[in-house]
């Protein structure tokens, strides 16, 4: 079972680089991942620059391959370097897509001379412009997962960010905080005090409710797990929850439109991804966490032991597949109705057969 298959891994060598390569030597021990090493060089057509590239690319060669050798020690699978010209966070955009990697694991990289925000251009933009989650490390920040802070507002993309963020927090069994803020109300479009109040009142009240439903749809087991919710402007909250409660990664969802290729990242997202001293994963229409069953799964025993291991990595539909190939093969198999029966009460479905048939009544 594969859950996290391939990283591409950028690198421009500098120090935030080097926190994302022991990073993401981590993801791959803990998921079986396939790392692909990238570094982009700039692309120049005049002669002279030309000469100084072909020195830049030899150079880079070597400075991958001794990563690749570091990454190998680990025997963690990579395949030969890859060095291409061109505009870094195009290039980067693009290999991710022809790999189809789980996901893009970079450095922030280094800010402009006075900026002061945290996040380098190279990053951001491939924020921007990939359809892949994109985990920036942050320098010297993540050393480990102790804490995951994943806000929610109902929307597509908040729904893949709290199923991926549910994931890690099981894997790398960390405390996990959902929260949910509710804009303040604009007194201006209510005019009198007491409309004001009962605005706001009623929508935090259907607010609460959406909130309630939405979690409804998701699978805690085996997850420490609280939910919160605060009142005020959203980026600023998420900003002051991550430093309040030291979280160790920001799990989000990115919202807007895809159009010429180009994915509009919502204003709350941007402002909290450029400030944030956290690491952090945004995702947009892919997921991290993508289960890749096993073709070749034979005989009782197995079928049932992986129907098992996938309800335990919270893939109840793809073990109850499972635990029903299991009953086709033998319906007295008392182990895999077992199994059926602890999926359905995952799912909350009570409609599905739990129960073993009577010998001398098999299933034709």
């Amino acid at each position: 079972m594969m859950l996290l298959q391939k990283i591409l891994l950028p690198t421009d060598f500098s120090r935030s680089s080097e926190d994302a390569v022991n990073w993401a030597v981590t993801l791959a021990n803990i998921f079986d991942s396939e790392i692909i090493l990238v570094h982009v060089l700039p692309d120049d057509t005049n002669l002279e620059m030309a000469m100084d590239t072909m020195m830049l690319r030899k150079t880079a060669h070597n400075q991958l391959n001794d990563i690749r050798k570091k990454i190998g020690r680990n025997w963690i699978k990579t395949a030969e370097p890859i060095i291409v010209k061109g505009s870094p966070f195009e290039r980067i955009v693009q290999l991710a897509d022809s790999f189809d990697v789980n996901l893009i694991l970079m450095g922030s990289g280094e800010k402009e001379s006075g900026d002061k925000f945290k996040l380098g251009i190279t990053a951001e933009k491939v924020i921007r412009t990939s359809t892949k989650p994109v985990w920036v490390i942050k320098q010297g920040v993540l050393s480990h997962i102790k804490r995951i802070l994943c806000p929610v507002d109902f929307s597509t993309p908040s729904f893949r960010a709290l199923k991926n963020a549910i994931h890690l927090a099981r894997k790398f069994k960390a405390e996990l905080m959902v929260l949910n803020i509710v804009a303040p109300v604009n007194k201006n479009l209510t005019g009198l005090d007491l409309q004001f109040a009962t605005a706001a009142k009623n929508i935090s009240k259907i607010q609460h409710s959406h909130y309630a439903l939405f979690l409804e749809n998701f699978d805690f087991h085996d997850v420490n797990w609280n939910k919160e919710t605060c009142f005020g402007e959203p980026f600023k909250e998420i900003l002051k929850v991550i430093s309040e409660q030291n979280s160790d990664l920001l799990v989000m969802g990115t919202t807007g439109k895809t159009g010429l290729n180009k994915i509009l990242i919502g204003s709350v997202t941007e402002k909290v991804i450029r400030e944030v001293p956290r690491s952090f994963i945004t995702m947009n229409t892919e997921d991290v966490i993508k289960l890749q069953i096993e073709e070749e799964i034979k005989g009782l025993e197995s079928s049932l032991k992986y129907g098992a291991e996938l309800l335990k990595q919270g893939f109840a539909k793809e073990a109850l597949a499972q635990f029903k190939r299991c009953i086709i093969i033998d319906d007295l198999f008392a182990p895999a109705w077992e199994g059926l029966a602890t999926t359905h009460k995952r799912m909350g479905d009570k409609k599905g057969r739990t129960t073993m048939p009577e010998p001398g009544k098999r299933n034709s």
